[in-house]
């Protein structure tokens, strides 16, 4: 009985600390987080010309979550996309913006920048989800 409780103390300390942490880096500063349902929603609200999503995201790429630090110019932000896109998404990513695409079985990873903006998006090609982050060039 000692020792369930000795482990449901150091768990319950864990947990504690990493809510303390996330509570701590969202409510320390200035982020702005925004879900969209389709890609067509955050094309209509600007999202892309606002430069907080990565300058295109796959074809049919749906629940895209973009969460921004304004005070500091990073975000980071996620997606998911139909795997039969992804063909498509890389080339445009490699003719339009000369991005760097690394590969590791079904993991891509597309590195890029826009006038003073570096992007890192890291995609699934077998489970059609992604992720990126993005900030300030240095």
């Amino acid at each position: 009985m000692k020792k369930i409780l000795i482990v449901f103390v150091v768990l319950s300390a864990v947990a504690g600390a990493l809510f303390i942490r996330r509570y701590l880096t969202y409510c320390g500063s200035d982020w702005v987080r925004t879900e969209f349902a389709a890609l067509a929603d955050a094309k209509a609200s600007g999202a892309f010309d606002r430069g907080w999503l990565p300058p295109i995201l796959p074809d049919g790429s749906t629940k895209i979550v973009e969460m921004n630090d304004v005070e500091s110019n990073n975000g980071e932000g996620n997606f998911n996309f139909p795997p039969e896109s992804m063909s498509a998404y890389i080339e445009t990513m490699r003719a339009n913006y000369g991005s760097l695409v690394t590969t590791n079985k079904t993991r891509i990873k597309i590195q890029l920048m826009t006038d003073n903006t570096r992007w890192t998006v890291d995609v699934d090609s077998q489970t059609g989800r992604g992720k990126y982050s993005v900030g300030p060039k240095r």
